[in-house]
Parts: structure tokens; sequence; C-alpha cells
């Protein structure tokens, strides 16, 4: 796969310069744009944080790309889908993860067609972020990851993320922005 983006804390603060003796946490991830027949995008809306992501999460020890992200489209949209086109990966550096580390993460980015739609099994922390899976439409799904309102820390790197993804996919659909 390509690599589509490094995303960095200077994305944010072009002034910030990174403690060279921090230590950081890797992860993998995999993220997926998932698509209804009639072309609606599935995304996530955290309404608490009032942001939004695409579906997906980490690969936990022992998995494969594509069974975390199979694993993570069903928990997080009840979606079950089979074909996977891979976009790209994307590394984001945040030197914050808490007081003592930061965190490289390198996200898998897929598109892929709905096959079954189901019921979201979201976690205890998505619960209380209030997460909610819903279909929007094709030109409005992008302007929901262009938001410049968003403060925390964490979901500046997410909203970027997934809209890089969300851009990706749309161009590999052939969908016009």
């Amino acid at each position: 796969m390509i690599l589509l983006a490094e995303i960095t804390d200077k994305d944010f603060d072009s002034g910030f310069i990174d403690d060279p003796k921090r230590k950081y946490i890797f992860r993998r991830a995999a993220r997926c744009v998932v698509f209804t027949e009639k072309g609606e995008i599935g995304v996530i809306s955290a309404r608490k944080d009032k942001y939004y992501k695409i579906p997906g999460g980490g690969v936990e020890q022992g998995e494969d790309i594509i069974s975390a992200l199979k694993r993570e489209i069903m928990e997080e949209s009840g979606c079950e889908c089979d074909e996977f086109k891979g976009l790209g990966v994307i590394i984001d550096q945040r030197s914050v993860l808490d007081e003592q580390y930061g965190l490289v993460q390198l996200s898998y980015g897929y598109v892929s067609k709905l096959n079954v739609q189901g019921k979201p099994q979201f976690t205890k922390r998505e619960q209380n972020e209030a997460f909610e899976f819903q279909w929007v439409q094709q030109k409005d799904a992008l302007k929901l990851f262009e938001r410049n309102e968003v403060e925390d820390y964490h979901v500046k790197f997410i909203q970027k993320r997934d809209g890089i993804f969300l851009s990706e996919a749309l161009k590999a659909m052939s969908i016009k922005t």
C-alpha cells in the first residue's frame, strides 16, 4: 500500500517542538469507508465530542489486518463487508498519548461495499462518547471531516486521517466530490 500522509503535531501547531526523550507506543489499525448500493457513506458520529470518524480501530495481537477490519466494521457499524480495496496507509505521530508516552499509529485504509446491515456493538467507552452509526449522502460526507472547530487534541488527528481516507475512497469509487 502507498503512504497517503504523515500527520504530526506540526499539522496543528507550526511551532511545535517534540521532546527528544519522549517514548512512543506503536499501534496498527485498520479503517474502512463503507458505502451502500445507493452510494451512501457510513460514518460514526461521536456526539459527546462532536466529531465524525469512519469505522475501524486497532489490530489486536495475533490478528491480521483484514480480520481486524471485519471485526471493527461489525462492532462499530453492524455491517458486513467481504471485498476490500486498499486505499493506502497513514502514519500519525501524536506526541501526547498520556503524561509519559506518545503514539505512532499506522492506519491501513480500505473501501468496501455493504453486504449486510446489522446493529453496532459499541464498547462501553464508545457508548460513553455517544457513538452513533449513520449513513450520509456522498456530497455531505467530506464536509463532516473538514470542520475546523474541533478542539480535542486526539480528535484533530482522527478527523484529518479519516478525511484523507474518505477523499481517497471517493476517488477510488469515481465519485465527484
